[in-house]
């Protein structure tokens, strides 16, 4: 089998929290990796989450600053949870991408 990378943005492994709001204040999980398109993260919920279903992540950066990012869950099991986020929100996403880079 061709293991051969398909996606459309490079992913870069990071270590940060995000607060997860499917539908109301979530809980803390951890950030496995995160791209232009979307991020991949620790999935703990307790409740059934379909894919499709709107998400809001709020990215715990540190000196108490956060970053909000929209998207859809597209994958969920094995503890992790596949989120892409709306293409509307290129510019904070940029600005989340740019802030994680900077505290590797």
């Amino acid at each position: 089998m061709d293991n051969v990378e398909q996606r459309r943005y490079p992913r870069g492994t990071v270590a940060v929290a995000t607060i997860v709001s499917p539908r109301r204040a979530g809980p803390v999980v951890g950030v496995i990796d995160v791209s232009e398109g979307g991020t991949c993260i620790e999935w703990t919920l307790s409740e059934a989450v379909e894919p499709g279903t709107p998400v809001r992540l709020c990215f715990l950066l540190g000196d108490q600053q956060a970053i909000e990012v929209d998207g859809v869950l597209v994958r969920v099991g094995n503890g992790r949870a596949g989120i892409e986020f709306l293409p509307d929100q290129v510019g904070v996403v940029q600005q989340l991408l740019s802030e994680v880079r900077s505290d590797e």
